[in-house]
């Protein structure tokens, strides 16, 4: 039985060191204002100079108090200024300022999901700052909610993983009707049918859950970025896990006000000694992130049940790869080493040059905390 991922967690050596032998095939799927930008500071300034950021000072000119999970992006942010992003709008066709503003945001998890605020909330979740996160992770209804049927609140985390991939999985398999060419893409639609038929965990085989798990892996690796939202995966889950958590209500006075600002002796600050809830819907993309992790950990510390040890024991399992990727998906470092190698399959950056995005990444190796 695995009661715990603190032997999987313990480290990032080995999935960063896999995302290093990845990278080749690990790319950015469409194009969003974070990776144009990039491309046009290493085509300028060459690549020691344009990545010598790092996470938190690069993502720090972007919000106005990047100590607070509930910070306002700044609207004209220093970087706006930038020749490099400037020409960076120039060479994307679809956007202008102001949209290549709101991609790069999103991308990097700048943004928040108050109800008609940032996010218009879809029907069918009961409750608005519920809909208001699942509208904006763009998981169905009935997804959502038999994600949670199958799982539990105990285990809500790992249903939010099997809800985005769920969701991807059907929107594949609408946007491929022809099933010669779906399975020759391996698009499985009898996976979609099966586990949205199913009524219990015992029903689905372990099969199917390791597919679906790899879906959502390649979804964090390869950003995928649509027309919709460049939204990434890694936040997509955070957000259903949030509306989960919402779900649950809470003992006391709710973290939000009515109006969807924090409630200031109930909402959570984001820091390690603060145990309180955050206001989800209130706070970034990001800062919803660093709670989906802490949870995700704090789940598989929980009792297990004893009517379905074997059953969770297999779904920890199948789903521990897909959360130490998320431990690392917000960090701008491994998105750069990315763009990095995109650019040497272009030809217009050398496998030495690439390397040094690479280097950064493997000095990352660090302890997880537990």
């Amino acid at each position: 039985m695995i009661t715990s991922l603190q032997p999987i967690l313990r480290t990032r050596t080995l999935v960063l060191a896999w995302l290093v032998i990845a990278a080749p095939s690990a790319t950015i799927a469409g194009s969003d204002a974070l990776t144009i930008y990039h491309k046009e500071r290493i085509r300028r300034l060459g690549i020691r100079e344009a990545l010598s950021h790092d996470n938190a000072t690069f993502i720090a000119k972007l919000l106005s108090d990047p100590s607070s999970p509930y910070s306002d992006v700044i609207e004209q942010p220093v970087l706006a200024n930038d020749v490099d992003w400037a020409n960076a709008v120039a060479a994307w066709p679809a956007a202008d300022q102001d949209t290549a503003l709101r991609s790069l945001q999103r991308t990097l998890g700048l943004t928040r999901a108050r109800p008609r605020v940032d996010v218009m909330p879809l029907p069918g979740f009961r409750d608005d700052f519920v809909a208001a996160s699942a509208t904006k992770a763009r998981v169905d209804a009935d997804i959502f909610w038999h994600a949670l049927d199958l799982t539990g609140y105990s285990h809500s985390t790992k249903a939010a993983v099997y809800a985005i991939a769920l969701q991807r999985l059907r929107d594949q398999v609408a946007g491929t009707p022809d099933p010669a060419r779906r399975n020759a893409l391996g698009i499985e639609k009898p996976v979609l049918d099966r586990m949205m038929k199913a009524q219990t965990l015992d029903r689905i085989p372990a099969s199917d859950l390791r597919y679906l798990g790899l879906l959502v892996q390649h979804l964090v690796v390869h950003r995928v970025v649509d027309e919709e939202s460049s939204l990434p995966a890694s936040y997509r889950i955070a957000r259903i896990a949030a509306a989960y958590r919402d779900l649950q209500g809470y003992v006391s006075a709710p973290p939000c006000t009515p109006d969807a600002t924090p409630r200031p002796s109930h909402a959570g600050t984001g820091s390690k000694d603060d145990p309180r809830p955050l206001c989800f819907v209130a706070a970034t993309d990001r800062a919803v992130h660093r709670w989906y992790l802490a949870e995700a950990r704090r789940q598989a510390r929980g009792a297990p049940d004893p009517n379905h040890v074997s059953l969770i024991a297999r779904l920890e399992y199948l789903i521990a790869p897909v959360l130490v990727l998320l431990d690392i998906a917000a960090l701008v470092e491994v998105g750069e080493m990315l763009i990095a190698d995109e650019m040497v399959a272009e030809g217009s950056l050398s496998d030495v040059e690439a390397d040094v995005a690479t280097s950064r990444v493997s000095r990352l190796s660090c302890p997880v905390e537990g």
